[in-house]
């Protein structure tokens, strides 16, 4: 009966997790206001230590910001009209236009793709930001800049959903 009862808790093992493992790194999509964006995936989206970590250069140059790469320091750094972003691979210190922020988590470096927590993008690019942990999905919006105003508040730039 042991041998049994060892026997199953071993298939178990071997059916369920590698199967679970398979499927977070094949499913991950991310969405830029409904768009899928597909290049450049070369490292998946991870879930590390309960912060979703997103292909940096992916989201950014898709917002048209300019990314640039030193691999002698392993930083990287963003521009846009009027901020300047430097991350470094392995460290949670940022800095946001001279001023250090402290990342959740430190930017990683997978298969030559640096990935940062998207909460770091949302805060730092507006951008609203969700995560359906089902079908592994980042949706990412950016914030309204025309007309379209009611005055109900509740918009994307000021810090509605995480």
């Amino acid at each position: 009966m042991k041998k049994f009862a060892f026997t199953l808790l071993l298939m178990l093992f071997v059916l369920v997790l590698p199967e679970h493992g398979q499927a977070a790194a094949a499913n991950n999509k991310i969405f830029l206001d409904g768009k899928e964006l597909t290049a450049g995936q070369s490292a998946p989206v991870e879930n590390v230590g309960g912060s979703v970590m997103v292909p940096l250069r992916m989201i950014s140059e898709n917002l048209g910001y300019k990314v640039d790469w030193d691999q002698a320091s392993k930083t990287v750094t963003i521009g846009q009209t009027g901020t300047t972003m430097k991350l470094v691979v392995d460290q949670t210190a940022a800095s946001v236009n001279d001023k250090t922020v402290v990342l959740t988590n430190a930017p990683l470096n997978r298969n030559g793709t640096t990935l940062v927590p998207i909460r770091f993008i949302s805060e730092q690019f507006g951008l609203t930001v969700s995560w359906d942990n089902d079908q592994k999905i980042v949706t990412l919006i950016t914030p309204e800049t025309g007309g379209n105003n009611t005055g109900s508040g509740g918009g994307a730039a000021d810090g509605g959903q995480p």
